[in-house]
């Protein structure tokens, strides 16, 4: 008997859901949601009445900072993934204006878009994130309907969005085809000053048979705002260069106020001069349109490369030096040919300087005087090239198995008397997931650099030997150490951090 009413008790037929829970109740659990996502006092928030006619009011009145998870991709983002678990949840949740201050949109999922979270907003300003979670769904562009689709769902979203676009302050739009990236002067018409960043990034050029014509700058709509809150503006270099030539006015006004980062990529250039056809993108011209866009706090050029030149093509060659004030430099994934007409083409004496996936030329010149870093550079990436060069005072070494004894004996070498030693300011020596080198080669070099450090000394010759290795770190990744040379380098190096050794 006893048993038959605790079945009764607790039937799954008759337990209770979240869904049962009053709204009002549901409206602290999704409060307490949202504190927790932000980077406020959940108490704080507790402490709000919850009643319908004073929650949003008393809400709006906290102190609002950050979102505490800054990835837009994680799928269980809030408040997206909170908003999809029922229809009772999302009508309730709609009703806060400050949930619904980020919001993204993947390409790939099954579930309808949240279109309507720019009208739940109302008047605070969001971001946006529209991608595509797929590593690649590109295949054959040319007999798939997957460009056509995706063309579709962007058109959708960006209809939604446009009304709303002076209010937004970080867009991104990171897709799988060239042809569904919305109209940039269409864009940056509509968008409000406090735009903070803006990314238009692909992964495959569809071409124009289907579709990308249709995005094509009209010559008429030209950006009317001055961008001053403008943090970050990534492009392909074609929509760079075509925003370049037909509404140059807008980089002469572009005139952020501090840290502004212009990132620009992809694109096979036809030749490193000048091109008498103007409809020809060239890196000249590529580097001058640089020039004009200032102050660059950061510039950041990946996949980008250069035919080899025809001779039958007349050309204009270069024969100035273009200075381009930035602070910060970004090279990743740009082939040899294209270094070689950066460095001849272009001069920078930049803070810090980084360079991934890289293959050095002979004309490689110095751009940093501080900080520089090599990352996932191939076995035949010439580091020697920059390490030559290199007058800075840290050296950051990222999983480059280039990087091994023949390296660091290079930084070792000098013309015999103590002078012209490689990279010679060099103080900060830091490795992560290097294993190509031993140990043994880096006691050599910290012993030379010493001997040649003191021979300047005695010679007097300031400046010109060798500067002393101040702090070795090795991290990830790395060849056996034993505990003598553990022991080796603290008695030589005043700061070092290497790993554990191998008895």
């Amino acid at each position: 008997m006893t048993n038959d009413i605790e079945s009764r008790l607790y039937s799954p037929k008759e337990m209770a859901v979240i869904q049962d829970l009053p709204v009002e109740l549901l409206s602290g659990i999704f409060a307490h949601l949202y504190a927790m996502n932000r980077k406020l006092d959940p108490w704080e928030v507790c402490l709000v009445r919850f009643k319908d006619d004073e929650f949003d009011k008393e809400l709006n009145t906290l102190e609002t900072k950050l979102w505490s998870d800054e990835d837009l991709r994680n799928p269980a983002l809030f408040p997206c993934a909170t908003a999809r678990v029922s229809r009772l949840w999302l009508d309730v949740m709609a009703r806060n204006a400050l949930y619904w201050t980020r919001v993204a949109f993947d390409l790939s999922a099954t579930e309808p878009p949240l279109l309507d979270a720019f009208l739940w907003s109302k008047d605070l300003p969001f971001d946006v994130l529209v991608f595509d979670s797929r590593p690649s769904c590109a295949g054959n562009p040319e007999r798939s309907e997957a460009p056509a689709l995706e063309l579709a769902r962007v058109s959708e979203i960006a209809g939604k969005l446009t009304p709303h676009l002076e209010r937004c302050q970080s867009l991104v739009f990171d897709v799988s085809f060239a042809s569904s990236l919305p109209l940039l002067p269409t864009l940056l018409q509509h968008s409000g000053k406090n735009m903070k960043e803006l990314k238009l990034e692909y992964r495959t050029r569809t071409p124009t048979s289907i579709g990308y014509d249709m995005w094509l700058p009209s010559a008429t709509v030209s950006p009317s705002t001055q961008f001053e809150m403008l943090k970050h503006l990534s492009l392909d270099v074609e929509t760079f260069i075509r925003m370049a030539r037909r509404h140059p006015r807008f980089w002469e006004d572009l005139s952020p106020n501090g840290y502004f980062t212009l990132e620009l990529s992809k694109y096979d250039f036809k030749d490193s001069n000048e091109i008498v056809i103007s409809q020809t993108y060239c890196t000249g011209e590529f580097f001058r349109r640089i020039s004009e866009v200032t102050p660059i706090y950061t510039l950041v050029l990946s996949d980008l490369s250069v035919q080899k030149a025809s001779k039958r093509t007349p050309r204009i060659v270069a024969g100035r030096t273009l200075d381009l004030d930035i602070s910060s430099f970004y090279a990743r994934n740009l082939s040899q040919r294209f270094l070689k007409a950066f460095f001849r083409e272009c001069s920078m004496h930049v803070e810090s300087a980084t360079f991934e996936g890289c293959v050095f030329p002979k004309n490689t010149s110095d751009v940093s005087h501080c900080y520089l870093t090599l990352k996932s550079l191939p076995r035949n990436a010439r580091m020697e090239r920059m390490l030559n060069v290199f007058g800075g005072l840290e050296l950051y070494v990222e999983a480059c198995p280039c990087f091994d004894d023949s390296i660091i004996d290079y930084l070792a070498d000098t013309d015999g008397e103590g002078f012209a030693c490689p990279s010679s300011m060099i103080h900060t020596i830091s490795l992560a997931d290097c294993d190509s080198f031993t140990f043994a080669s880096m006691m050599r070099l910290v012993e030379v650099r010493r001997a040649y450090h003191i021979l300047a000394m005695q010679r007097q010759e300031f400046g010109i030997g060798a500067s002393l290795l101040e702090d070795l770190s090795v991290h990830g990744q790395s060849p056996h150490l034993t505990v003598d040379q553990l022991q080796w380098f603290k008695s030589h190096i005043p700061h070092v951090n290497l790993p554990r050794p191998v008895p």
